[in-house]
């Protein structure tokens, strides 16, 4: 019986919700179509049931980091955070009816912390990428001397000294990136298409139980 509820139950939850969401772009029925309409609307209410476990577990977690004494900063910070918004935001909207997404204040604060966080975060992104074009354009074979050529190329095409440089460099610029870079965006995006529907056919076949949190 345990095996049944851990393995069985659940996979057998994900099998009929997919075919019920398969069958409503497939078939067009009112009754069925209404049905599995009340069936995704209790998933948006079983997910917010999901966030607010997140929210505990991530109190508990970083309540017992605080008393270990374990990036006790970091752990105040993001609880004061986290629990500051939640208050303010039910206490708005159960005493003044004003939703979360329409209060100002929240607005506010979450554009004077994140925005600015947002840009900081990007800005050392700048670095790395920056020392792993350094590790990345050094012409030890000739596929990386072709990434090294082609990386030169991009970049004086896209800085304004490119013009300057030569005429038509922005153009050749511009054809990298809208004819070969294109040719390799979409045979990435064809591979992860297929790599998806792969995955997915495993996990409807009961072949993939990672996503129940146990490898068994």
């Amino acid at each position: 019986m345990s095996l049944m509820f851990k393995r069985y139950v659940p996979w057998g939850i994900l099998v009929a919700m997919t075919s019920m969401v398969a069958a409503d772009t497939i078939i067009v029925q009112t009754d069925l179509n209404n049905m599995i309409k009340s069936a995704t609307t209790a998933l948006s209410i079983i997910g917010s049931f999901a966030v607010m476990v997140s929210v505990i577990l991530l109190t508990r977690s970083h309540a017992g980091k605080i008393r270990k004494n374990k990036l006790a900063v970091e752990s105040w910070t993001l609880l004061g955070c986290m629990w500051v918004m939640i208050i303010y935001g039910l206490y708005r909207f159960i005493f003044a009816g004003v939703r979360p997404i329409a209060e100002p204040t929240i607005q506010y604060i979450f554009n004077a912390i994140v925005a600015p966080g947002d840009s900081t975060v990007y800005a050392l992104l700048y670095f790395v990428i920056a020392s792993a074009c350094y590790r990345a354009f050094r012409a030890k074979n000739m596929r990386s001397l072709i990434l090294l050529i082609v990386g030169i190329v991009f970049i004086i095409g896209r800085a304004p000294i490119g013009q300057l440089l030569y005429v038509g460099m922005p153009d050749l610029a511009n054809w990298i990136l809208n004819v070969p870079g294109a040719a390799m965006v979409k045979a990435l995006l064809l591979a992860e298409v297929i790599s998806s529907f792969a995955l997915n056919i495993r996990v409807l076949l009961g072949q993939e139980r990672g996503w129940m949190g146990r490898g068994d």
